[in-house]
């Protein structure tokens, strides 16, 4: 099985060719609507993937979509592709960094629940 080109339209104007020309990899498109609590709203669609022999991330899309868009993906076996960007690879060590911030902002923020708690 030949691997999957994702033509992307968003209108009708194409968007882009996502494929990776690799024997393991990941290819998605995705819609994501997000309300956070501070009001604050995106609506995106997003095309990426994954060159699973190489570990590089890429991405195709990365744009807001609104209501009355017409998203198409029509998936085919076309071999050329439009170019990516290729994301920055994990970074073990900025993650670990990442998490112990979070847990001294967490413990300063439920200092009471925990003293009330009796877990301190």
């Amino acid at each position: 099985m030949k691997n999957p080109c994702y033509e992307v339209y968003k209108n009708g104007t194409l968007l882009c060719k996502a494929g990776l020309d690799t024997e393991a990899g990941v290819l998605t498109g995705i819609l994501t609507w997000v309300r956070r609590t501070d009001g604050s709203e995106s609506n995106t669609l997003s095309v990426s993937g994954l060159n699973s022999q190489e570990n590089i991330s890429l991405s195709w899309v990365d744009e807001q979509v609104e209501a009355g868009d017409e998203i198409t993906i029509k998936v085919t076996d076309d071999t050329e592709f439009s170019e990516a960007s290729i994301r920055p690879p994990f970074d073990a060590e900025r993650h670990q960094r990442d998490k112990i911030k979070a847990y001294y902002r967490l413990k300063e923020e439920l200092k009471d629940y925990l003293k009330d708690e009796g877990l301190e």
